[in-house]
């Protein structure tokens, strides 16, 4: 019997073939379309599959405490949300994923829709701030492991200078939250509670 759940699946599982048919296709090379298989150790992604899932997992529970401290107890799980804002992530430009799965939640959880993004901004701030603790340790070993060598000797400025390139996203970022804490309460004609103009 067909049922709307396994039509679901079903449905999934054939885009996920067909997008990768279309990559093997139309994007490898016909002389590395199959002899990139040939040294691949499958064994590997024996644990992708669950690992992924418990990602998604985390994350969805990560949200939803974030999303407590704006909104009362969610209703549901978060997890069907976030799901769909990873599939949208992977096929629509300017992670326009994570714009649906707030708006989906902010249709559920009958909630102002600056409220709910703005749940998303912090946990994307979350993020950033692990990502450059990351990248600070990471750096600070390279730098150490790389101080005697030549390997950046052509970019001017070295490795003070690629660093501080790198970073210049993450301040930007950190930059823009810091703003909007800072000044974004006092602007006049926005409903913060309502999440209206």
């Amino acid at each position: 019997m067909i049922t709307k759940q396994r039509l679901t699946i079903a449905t999934s599982i054939t885009i996920s073939v067909g997008f990768s048919v279309a990559f093997l296709m139309y994007f490898l090379p016909d002389e590395q379309r199959f002899s990139a298989f040939d040294d691949v150790d499958w064994t590997y992604l024996i644990p992708v599959p669950f690992v992924y899932l418990i990602s998604l997992y985390l994350r969805s529970k990560r949200w939803s405490v974030i999303l407590t401290s704006a909104i009362d107890t969610p209703h549901g799980s978060l997890l069907s949300s976030v799901l769909v804002g990873y599939m949208i992530n992977a096929i629509a430009p300017v992670r326009l994923g994570d714009f649906v799965r707030g708006y989906h939640v902010a249709l559920r959880e009958k909630s102002g829709l600056l409220t709910v993004m703005g749940t998303l901004a912090v946990e994307k701030a979350f993020d950033t701030g692990t990502v450059l603790v990351l990248f600070a340790l990471g750096g600070s070993a390279a730098t150490a492991l790389l101080s005697d060598s030549t390997l950046f000797s052509a970019i001017p400025g070295g490795i003070p200078t690629l660093v501080v390139v790198a970073l210049l996203p993450a301040l930007g970022v950190l930059g823009m939250f810091w703003f909007v804490r800072r000044y974004g309460r006092n602007s006049p004609g926005i409903d913060y509670e309502n999440g209206s103009v």
